[in-house]
């Protein structure tokens, strides 16, 4: 009984709330990254800070797509758990959450 209760948590933690997460944190990625590089005349920003600020929407949106197929497609797919999730694991595990946790901490002190 228990482990049914801990699954069905699993299935609606990482794999619904996250994967809505994911969606609406690109969307909002992509909504930042148009209206500031698509209205430079309208906002008061230098252009170093307007590159950045995109670039932190481009790392964040790495991070929520690599947070969505390790967490969401693993418990909503089970192709993806069976099939691709461990060739994943393999080739782009390595590193990868560190390398963008990484990248954003060096924008933050920018």
């Amino acid at each position: 009984m228990e482990d049914s209760i801990e699954q069905q948590l699993r299935f609606w933690l990482e794999g619904v709330i996250v994967a809505v997460f994911a969606v609406l944190g690109v969307l909002g990625n992509l909504v930042s990254s148009a209206v500031l590089v698509l209205k430079k005349r309208h906002l008061d920003l230098q252009p170093l800070l307007r590159r950045l600020l995109v670039l932190l929407a481009a790392f964040d949106t790495v991070f929520l797509v690599a947070a969505f197929a390790n967490l969401s497609l693993v418990e909503l797919s089970r192709t993806y758990r069976d099939t691709w999730h461990p060739v994943r694991q393999i080739f782009f595990e390595l590193g990868n959450h560190e390398l963008t946790l990484t990248t954003k901490s060096y924008q933050g002190l920018c």
